[in-house]
């Protein structure tokens, strides 16, 4: 069996303001403080809670758009916390006089459905959002909309796919100058180039995005950064590399107090030890990553870090407590409606009441993870 890597997004620089409809300057501004220090979902919530007393036209078109940022963030983590906030975001829509209102609910929802592997129904949502952001000439929604498009295939192993996605969104980024936008679609070229084993093109994206975000000076994209080059590192077998590359990210997410980034960098560790037969160093990594990822809510984090560990104990012939690892990672995944991760953990409980000879050797995830971050 092999242990799953986690996915993570990148979190997205705060606006303090935003563009309105024909290009003009909002006058509205946030505080400049807001929101700092927190983890970026609660920074997001900070915010949102700011504006709800504001009446200005302009901190509703902000409204929308944190929203929307808001269920981003919480997608990969808390996909149980999406429906309610789809819905709230739909309302606002249906109430409000902003153009782009039922674009932005219309991209929430796909996420929602991406989050809970309705594929579809995902594609479906985003296409009706990129139909309105065209037609309201809105540039940076329209960038925003086919990145995810590319997730969505991506996630489905449409490899040609996501990467017109991705090249029609770093088009765009580049015309409009978004260089936030511009790194992170080299990233995820970088993720497309990986999954089909060109690992030099990969790494030649992912160093464009990691030049790019040093010189943003976002610290936590610069980690994920460092993550992917080690994941690269890391598939070629140059373990030595990839721990450092793991560990600069590590450093970077401790000191920014990223407790995502760092649950991701101590599963990849994990990975490290275990692939070289390092079980006990391994088990400590998973559970250094379980136990975050239990204190932040992220429940997707915990079932990944339940079938690692399970992992460990089922190489090392300890199958009650291989087996008690894959049920809690089973529950989680039911309660969160990961339908792929169902199927993967009754897949790997069904191969510990197999012959032990017939199992040995079978290499199983508990899901198709994402094996790079996606931003």
């Amino acid at each position: 069996m092999n242990p799953t890597i986690l996915a993570l997004f990148a979190p997205i620089p705060l606006l303090l303001s935003i563009a309105c409809e024909g290009g003009k300057k909002s006058t509205f501004q946030l505080p400049p403080d807001l929101g700092k220090g927190l983890s970026p979902a609660d920074s997001l919530r900070a915010i949102l809670n700011y504006l709800k007393g504001q009446e200005a036209y302009e901190a509703e078109t902000l409204r929308f758009h944190y929203m929307y940022e808001y269920i981003r963030t919480l997608a990969p983590q808390k996909p149980d916390t999406l429906p309610a906030l789809t819905q709230e975001l739909r309302s606002w829509a249906q109430k409000s006089q902003y153009l782009l209102g039922e674009g932005m609910a219309a991209l929430g929802e796909a996420l929602r459905w991406w989050s809970q592997g309705q594929y579809d129904s995902a594609l479906s949502r985003a296409q009706v959002a990129l139909k309105i952001f065209q037609e309201k000439e809105r540039s940076d929604y329209e960038g925003k909309t086919y990145n995810l498009i590319g997730l969505i295939h991506y996630v489905q192993g449409q490899y040609a796919e996501a990467l017109e996605a991705y090249q029609k969104a770093l088009t765009i980024r580049e015309r409009i100058g978004d260089q936030q936008g511009i790194a992170d679609c080299y990233n995820n070229i970088g993720n497309i180039h990986a999954a089909q084993g060109r690992y030099a093109e990969a790494l030649e994206a992912y160093q464009k995005a990691l030049t790019v975000h040093e010189r943003i000076g976002n610290q936590q994209v610069i980690a994920i950064c460092y993550n992917n080059i080690g994941l690269i590192h890391a598939a070629q077998g140059r373990y030595a590399e990839a721990l450092e590359s793991y560990q600069k990210a590590l450093a970077i997410f401790e000191r920014i107090g990223n407790q995502q980034g760092l649950a991701t960098c101590h599963n990849n560790i994990g990975n490290i030890h275990y692939a070289q037969g390092r079980y006990a160093e391994a088990l400590e990594a998973y559970q250094k990553a379980l136990a975050i990822c239990e204190r932040i809510g992220d429940q997707q984090g915990i079932a990944s870090s339940y079938n690692n560990i399970g992992v460990i104990h089922y190489d090392q012939g300890q199958y009650a407590e291989a087996l008690e690892a894959y049920q809690k990672a089973l529950a989680i995944c039911e309660r969160i409606g990961d339908q792929q991760g169902i199927a993967s953990s009754y897949n790997n409980i069904g191969n510990i009441h197999k012959p032990k000879a017939v199992c040995r050797g079978l290499r199983i995830f508990i899901r198709k993870p994402s094996l790079f971050l996606n931003a």
